[in-house]
């Protein structure tokens, strides 16, 4: 899964967004088969949600599940 850089990623309570870094890697998690996307939120915190756990919204933005 690629997802461009800078593509808008809220979250579970959709108050928030961050935006993609353009980074991503392989999950570790044991039998998972997602991609950790790296996106930065506000006041420059990095986290690396699995794509199994984000879905797509209308606009082409993700959000956390």
């Amino acid at each position: 899964m690629f997802v461009p850089k800078g593509t808008k990623v809220y979250s579970r309570g959709g108050d928030e967004f961050g935006l993609t870094t353009g980074s991503e890697r392989r999950c570790t998690m044991s039998g998972c088969h997602g991609v950790r996307i790296y996106v930065k939120w506000s006041g420059d915190k990095i986290t690396m949600p699995c794509s199994e756990g984000l879905k797509f919204l209308e606009d082409e933005s993700l959000q956390i599940m």
